[in-house]
């Protein structure tokens, strides 16, 4: 069974790992023009949210007491296959 600890560490290098893809994305798209950067862009905005949103998460389980972190698994794990699916969609557009 994972602890705590381990799934702060997890995510937190998820959060790594996504942060030097979505930099990688940022910087494919800004080198796009006209519409089609503005759509990358957008893509680029929905990574980010989720990176912030992965964020919070961190900090709340850091800060959870307890067993309450127990009760954060689930929807971690959901905003984790929500993200992982949006970089999969971005990242096929963008192609780097």
């Amino acid at each position: 069974m994972e602890d705590k600890v381990t799934l702060e560490n997890k995510l937190q290098a998820q959060l790594d790992e996504w942060a030097a893809i979505v930099g990688r994305l940022r910087a494919k798209a800004e080198q796009a023009h006209g519409d089609v950067a503005m759509t990358f862009m957008a893509d680029i905005e929905e990574l980010a949210a989720y990176q912030k949103r992965a964020e919070t998460y961190l900090h709340e389980l850091h800060q959870s007491q307890g067993d309450a972190w127990k009760d954060m698994k689930h929807d971690i794990a959901l905003m984790q296959g929500q993200m992982g699916q949006a970089m999969d969609r971005t990242w096929k557009r963008i192609k780097i």
